[in-house]
């Protein structure tokens, strides 16, 4: 399994025709993705997807705690809807590589399901 960076994708433009930031760059559209880091592998069937996640200055420590680091997700590399996405549990972690691994485990519990 392969992650490489995608954070560009971010500023694709948004298509939400006579709505809220239609044709604006997503991460102008929604500003608290401008700092979003986010990374993409396919492999074995799944895309797979671990996203940075800095914070905003006006967050609680609470919130910081819930939401600041790397989560992971994963989905059939067929299915293109968010509704389809599966979430890693145990993130947020603090490091790339603990998301990266936690991607792994999931990985090896698919195709060896006990």
């Amino acid at each position: 399994m392969r992650f490489d960076e995608v954070t560009g994708r971010l500023g694709a433009p948004v298509h939400n025709l006579g709505g809220h930031g239609d044709g604006l760059p997503l991460n102008v559209a929604i500003p608290s993705m401008g700092n979003i880091r986010l990374w993409q592998a396919v492999h074995g069937g799944y895309s797979w997807a671990i996203m940075y996640e800095p914070g905003l200055p006006q967050w609680s420590d609470a919130e910081r705690e819930r939401h600041v680091g790397y989560t992971a997700t994963y989905r059939l590399a067929t299915h293109n809807k968010s509704s389809e996405t599966i979430s890693v549990d145990g993130g947020p972690w603090d490091t790339f590589t603990k998301a990266e691994d936690a991607c792994k485990r999931i990985w090896r519990q698919i195709r060896n399901p006990s």
